[in-house]
C-alpha cells in the first residue's frame, strides 16, 4: 500500500486546488487533507489544523518539485509578484530558509535567481535544505534544569524514566523531503538514553529494596 506524506500545506482551499490539479496533470497521485475542526463549549467551534495538506507519495518529491519549477517556468513569474522586490541576497535566504516559505516561493526565489545571474543547482539547493534542517535539530535540546529534575525524578524509578527517556530517543519527525528524522538533537537523545537507563537501575532497586 502506497503512503502518502505530507508534501505542501496552505491556508487556503484554492492554492491547495491549484498545486493538486497541478500534480495530477503531472501524473501524480494526491491525498487532500482538510483543516479539521472541533466545538469547544466556551469558545464555539475551534480548530485542531488549520491547513489543507497535500499528501503525495515519497518517491515522488523530485517529480512534483520538477512539475512546479516547470509550471513556474512556463508561465512566468507575474511583475507583482513580492519576491521580484526582493535583492540577491533576500532571495538566497529563502533558500537558506526554506521552512519558512512554501515549495512555490523557493522555486519562485531559484527562478528569480537565474534572471539574476546567479545559478543554483539542485544538490546546492538539497545541501542548504539539509543544513537548516540539521540546524533546527541541533537546537531541539534539554535544558540544564529540566534534564537535572528528569535524572531526579528517574531515580524514583518505576516506567515513567524509561518510557519518557526512549521517547525523547526515538521520537522522528518527516522532514521537508518525506524521511522520517529524529525530532530532537544527538545530546538530547543521548540524555533520553541516559534518562531511561537510569529508570531501569533505579527500579530495580526499589524493586529489590521493596521485596
Amino acid at each position: 500500500m502506497t503512503e502518502f506524506v505530507g508534501f505542501e500545506k496552505f491556508l487556503f482551499q484554492e492554492d491547495a486546488d491549484y498545486l493538486q490539479q497541478l500534480l495530477h496533470q503531472n501524473g501524480i497521485e494526491v491525498e487532500l487533507e482538510t483543516p479539521k475542526s472541533h466545538f469547544d463549549a466556551i469558545v464555539g467551534h475551534s480548530r485542531d489544523n488549520e491547513y489543507f495538506i497535500i499528501k503525495i507519495p515519497l518517491q515522488k518529491f523530485d517529480t512534483a518539485l520538477r512539475a512546479i519549477e516547470k509550471d513556474l517556468e512556463e508561465k512566468g513569474i507575474p511583475a507583482d509578484y513580492p519576491l521580484r522586490e526582493m535583492s540577491r541576497q533576500e532571495l538566497m535566504d529563502i533558500l537558506a530558509y526554506p521552512d519558512k516559505w512554501s515549495r512555490f516561493d523557493s522555486i519562485g526565489a531559484k527562478i528569480l535567481l537565474a534572471e539574476k545571474g546567479v545559478e543554483v543547482s539542485d544538490t546546492e539547493l538539497k545541501k542548504m535544505e539539509l543544513e537548516r534542517e540539521q540546524k533546527i535539530t541541533t537546537e531541539r535540546t534539554i535544558s540544564n534544569p529540566a534534564y537535572f529534575l528528569l535524572i531526579i525524578i528517574s531515580f524514583l524509578g518505576w516506567f515513567f524514566p524509561i518510557i519518557g527517556g526512549l521517547m525523547i530517543y526515538c521520537l522522528k519527525q518527516t522532514d521537508r523531503e518525506g524521511k522520517k528524522v529524529p525530532f530532537f538533537s544527538e545530546q538530547a537523545r543521548t540524555q533520553g538514553l541516559i534518562l531511561a537507563g537510569i529508570g531501569v537501575l533505579s527500579t530495580a532497586g526499589w524493586y529489590w529494596l521493596l521485596s
